[in-house]
C-alpha cells in the first residue's frame, strides 16, 4: 500500500467518524430555537460523510490534461465497472456541491434572523427556505448528470494512453541510441589522439612545420646513414690506374651531386 492510499484512507475515515459525531451530538441535544440552522448543518455532514466514503472507497487519484479530468482509483473499488466508479464520482461531485448551497442557505438563515422587520425577512423566511434547499437538490443532481453525460469511455483512454505511452517510449529509445552513438563517436576519436600520440604523429594544422622537421629528420637519418658506412676498398689488382686517377680528379660539387641523388633516392623510399 503506497503513501498515497493510507493519506486517503485515513483522512475519509477520520472525516467519517467526526461528521457522525457532530450528528450524534446534534440529535441529543436540540435547540428548538435554531431548527432551520441545526437541519442545514445536519444535511452537511450528511453530504461530508458521503464524500468521505467514496473517497477511502475509490482513492482516486485526479490527473488533469487541458479540460479533461482523469480520475485513476487505487482504492478497494478499483477493479470495479467503469460505470459504477462514474455513478460514485457523480455521488461526490454532487455531494460537494449541495454541501455549498447549504452553507450558503445558511446564511441566509441568519440574515433572516438579523432582519427580523426587513423586506429581507419576508424573502428569505423558513417557508422560502425551503425552495432555496430544494433548489440546491436540483442544480446537485445537474451536476451529477453533467459528470455522467461528460463521461469518456475507458477503452478509448486506454487506448489513448497506450500510443502516447508507446511514442514517448520510442522517444526515449531514439534519445538513448543518439547519447550511445555520440559517446563511441567520442571513445573512436579518443583512441585515435591516443594513437597518433604514440606514433610521434603532429596534428594537421601544423602541417608546414610537421614538413619541415620531418625533411630535417630524413636529411639527418641519410647523414648518418652515409657517415656510418664503411668505404669499400677495391682490390689493388683489380684498380685501374685510370680509376685512380678519376677518383683523385673529382671535384668537390660532382660529390655533392652524388649525395644530392643519394638523398631524393631515399627520399622516395622512405614512406611518408
Amino acid at each position: 500500500m503506497s503513501g498515497f492510499q493510507i493519506f486517503c484512507g485515513i483522512s475519509g475515515l477520520v472525516g467519517a467518524v467526526a461528521n457522525v459525531l457532530v450528528i450524534v451530538i446534534s440529535k441529543i441535544k436540540k435547540d428548538s430555537g435554531n431548527q432551520d440552522v441545526q437541519s442545514t448543518f445536519l444535511h452537511i455532514c450528511g453530504s461530508s460523510i458521503l464524500i468521505c466514503l467514496c473517497m477511502t472507497a475509490t482513492m482516486s487519484q485526479e490527473i488533469r490534461y487541458d479540460t479533461a479530468v482523469i480520475k485513476i482509483p487505487h482504492g478497494f473499488l478499483a477493479k470495479s465497472s467503469p460505470n459504477f466508479l462514474t455513478g460514485i464520482y457523480a455521488i461526490q461531485t454532487s455531494s460537494y456541491t449541495y454541501i455549498l448551497f447549504n452553507i450558503s442557505i445558511m446564511f441566509l438563515n441568519r440574515l433572516n434572523v438579523i432582519c427580523n422587520k426587513n423586506t429581507m425577512s419576508t424573502i428569505f423566511s423558513s417557508k422560502n427556505m425551503k425552495i432555496f434547499t430544494a433548489l440546491a437538490v436540483i442544480i446537485s443532481l445537474i451536476q451529477a448528470a453533467f459528470v455522467v453525460l461528460t463521461a469518456v469511455d475507458t477503452n478509448f483512454l486506454w487506448e489513448r494512453l497506450n500510443k502516447t505511452t508507446t511514442a514517448i517510449d520510442d522517444l526515449f529509445e531514439k534519445q538513448e541510441m543518439s547519447a550511445s552513438f555520440l559517446q563511441n563517436q567520442q571513445i573512436q576519436i579518443a583512441n585515435q589522439k591516443q594513437i597518433d600520440a604514440d606514433m610521434g604523429i603532429v596534428p594537421v594544422a601544423n602541417s608546414n612545420t610537421t614538413t619541415n622537421f620531418k625533411e630535417q629528420n630524413r636529411n639527418q637519418a641519410f647523414t648518418e646513414i652515409i657517415l656510418r658506412q664503411k668505404p669499400v676498398e677495391p682490390k689493388k689488382e683489380e684498380m685501374n690506374e685510370v680509376d685512380v686517377e678519376e677518383s683523385k680528379n673529382m671535384t668537390t660539387s660532382q660529390m655533392r651531386g652524388m649525395i644530392k641523388q643519394g638523398q631524393e633516392a631515399s627520399t622516395i623510399a622512405m614512406p611518408q
